[in-house]
């Protein structure tokens, strides 16, 4: 396993500190030059580039490391760029969904809008007949002019309610086409980025000295420089402020260039050799094959992490790679080492399984035997929000470090799941919503994954990972109820058992239904699908995710509307005055329907309802007891 330790070179080294400013200014112009040359199209051969390093007074043994640096680069633009691609492949098939989708609707929205269209104009040659009916009527004649003017009432309504629909579905179509003018165009400039970004893989780019500080300059007052000069002085000092050396097995120390020695007080001295250019800034020389090379000498260096590990690589001559940096303190120095592992053996799961289950704020663990029964259950709790990446990387170590030393502790192997959020995030958009695409966004599964993998090998524990389907809603039907468990807790149960090759049936029930808890506590009675021997046993847990999906909507809904009716206000209750006027109005002849006499359907029927006495509707509840049962509640809910 790859490990990288590193340490810091002391403030006062003021000398020596110039031999590594100095160092690192010839290794970033040899990748400088370096770059230059291949992006020419030169053939790299050692004929080629032996003026170089030669012009640059480097050793052939310092160009390589610089060329390993530089392609190391290079390769890292290549994979930023791979998965730029992906990334912007992932949103345009998002959107170019999403564009159908809409475009789906608004034909479907152009069919209703036409029948609506239709059936409008039928009710307008109704309407007429009935006016030349109720015109024809003598005004004597109160019985039959009264069944004529609420025939003429109906149609009238009809007639308002087509209009609101028309009216309703005419904006719901600019609406999406909006959305699918709006679609195009990201489409539009996301193909733009695609296209510049496959270009960047042909013919990859590299700014020494990076990008952000090289734009900079573009603005100098709103980046705190007072001229260009001093902005020009901060680049340089960007570019020669960190420099590679890479390991040799064939070298004593396991590098060329760098000796690294342990003291007797636990310490370690580090040599490093400099080339002849910069031998007035040598602390010591040493004499090799009867050359006199200087170097700088560093002692007293203390590495924190991975002291016994560098020991053993020293011991076992392991390659060593250096790479020295410079920040705002001082300058480190950084030990890459390939560490052996310890043989965590054959996989037993004779004592069971540790299964962990990954969420947005928490890690849940559960310790099941070998039957499958839980045994123990953890938490542990992490907030990315507001942190760094470093502190968040931090935070998921400790808590894979802390899983790993459980799991060893039990003598148990870890389960966990193989999630892949990637290809999600790449389809984060308005269809997800922003809660959703914010959860996403901040979960460090990869982190997390990745922290958990190297704690359980540096701890000779097994990891096994396993398929993430259904384990959530397995943990939430057979093992939350019945073992008293959180849902992330029984999911949790439900991986560790799914590596040990244990049943996950859907559990038979006596009443033919299944209760499965929400996150809010209560619960959902759903209906087992059949058994049958011919289908996996996945497809029962398909039929039964989706009836948790629609009784879950469901029952937030009802959760909704009960408490919303608590805070609405009641209808103010229309005055005598009002509704005489209105019904005088419908007793003044044909004439006074027409125009703005008459009242919108819609805004009748909200009058019909106030008079109620602000009572719109009564709706039946129905809650979740603890028990088996529901409980029927009646609800006045206000207009």
């Amino acid at each position: 396993m790859i490990r990288v330790f590193e340490t810091r070179i002391s403030r006062d080294e003021a000398f020596t500190g110039k031999g590594l400013e100095g160092f690192a200014h010839l290794m970033s112009m040899a990748e400088r030059k370096i770059h230059a040359f291949l992006m020419a199209g030169n053939e790299w051969t050692a004929e080629n580039y032996a003026s170089i390093y030669q012009k640059l007074g480097l050793s052939s043994t310092a160009f390589r490391s610089a060329k390993t640096s530089y392609e190391g680069k290079i390769d890292s633009v290549k994979e930023l760029v791979k998965l730029n691609i992906a990334t912007l492949e992932g949103k345009i098939k998002a959107k170019e969904k999403q564009a159908k989708e809409k475009l789906k609707e608004n034909e479907a929205l152009a069919g209703k809008v036409e029948k609506s269209v239709l059936k409008l104009k039928g009710l307008k040659g109704k309407i007429a007949e009935q006016k030349e009916k109720l015109d024809a009527l003598p005004v004597v004649k109160v019985v039959p002019r009264e069944k004529a003017l609420a025939r003429l009432k109906k149609l009238l309504d009809k007639a308002d309610i087509e209009r609101a629909k028309i009216k309703e579905l005419r904006v719901a179509t600019k609406k999406n086409r909006n959305d699918i003018h709006a679609h195009n165009r990201r489409i539009g400039n996301l193909q733009a980025k695609l296209d510049v970004a496959e270009a960047r893989l042909q013919n990859p780019s590299i700014a020494f000295g990076s990008k952000t500080l090289f734009r900079k300059q573009n603005n100098l007052a709103k980046n705190g420089y007072n001229s260009h000069k001093e902005w020009l002085n901060d680049w340089r000092q960007t570019r020669k402020s960190s420099f590679f050396l890479v390991g040799a097995r064939s070298a004593p120390g396991g590098n060329e260039l760098v000796r690294l020695s342990l003291l007797p007080d636990g310490n370690f001295t580090l040599e490093l050799r400099l080339p002849p250019k910069l031998a007035s800034q040598a602390t010591a020389a040493t004499k090799v094959n009867g050359r006199v090379i200087p170097s700088i000498v560093f002692n007293g260096l203390n590495f924190n992490h991975g002291h016994d590990v560098l020991v053993d690589a020293l011991a076992a001559q392991q390659p060593l790679s250096f790479r020295f940096i410079r920040d705002e303190k001082s300058w480190k120095v950084m030990v890459t080492v390939d560490e052996a592992l310890p043989d965590a053996g054959t996989i037993d799961w004779s004592f069971g399984a540790l299964g962990v289950d990954f969420n947005a704020d928490h890690i849940a663990a559960s310790l099941v035997d070998r039957f499958g029964n839980p045994v123990e259950t953890w938490r542990f709790d992490f907030c990315p929000e507001g942190k760094t990446s470093d502190q968040n990387l931090d935070a998921m170590r400790k808590i894979a470090k802390e899983i790993a030393l459980l799991a060893k502790q039990h003598g148990v192997p870890v389960v966990s799941e193989y999630l892949d959020f990637a290809k999600k995030k790449e389809q984060l958009g308005a269809a997800f919503g922003k809660a959703y695409a914010y959860m996403l966004s901040n979960l460090a599964y990869s982190a997390f994954d990745k922290a958990l993998t190297s704690a359980c090998a540096r701890h000779a524990v097994h990891l096994r990972r396993v398929n993430p389907a259904y384990t959530s809603l397995i943990g939430r039907t057979k093992f939350a109820r019945r073992y008293g468990l959180s849902v992330h807790a029984a999911a949790a149960v439900t991986i560790a058992r799914r590596a040990i090759g244990l049943s996950e049936r859907v559990p038979f029930v006596v009443q033919r239904n299944v209760l499965v808890p929400l996150d809010t506590g209560d619960h959902v009675t759903l209906c087992p699908p059949a058994r049958t021997n011919i289908r996996h046993v996945w497809s029962s847990w398909s039929d039964l995710q989706r009836q948790y999906k629609k009784a879950t909507a469901k029952a937030y809904a009802e959760a909704g509307r009960a408490e919303g009716s608590t805070s609405r206000s009641k209808a103010r209750r229309p005055t005598r005055k009002g509704r005489q006027s209105l019904r005088d109005r419908w007793a003044n002849g044909p004439s006074s329907l027409s125009g703005s006499g008459v009242a919108p359907a819609m805004e009748r029927n909200t009058r019909a309802r106030a008079c109620l006495g602000g009572i719109s509707s009564i709706e039946t509840i129905r809650l979740p007891l603890d028990g088996f049962g529901w409980s029927q509640r009646s609800t006045e809910v206000s207009g």
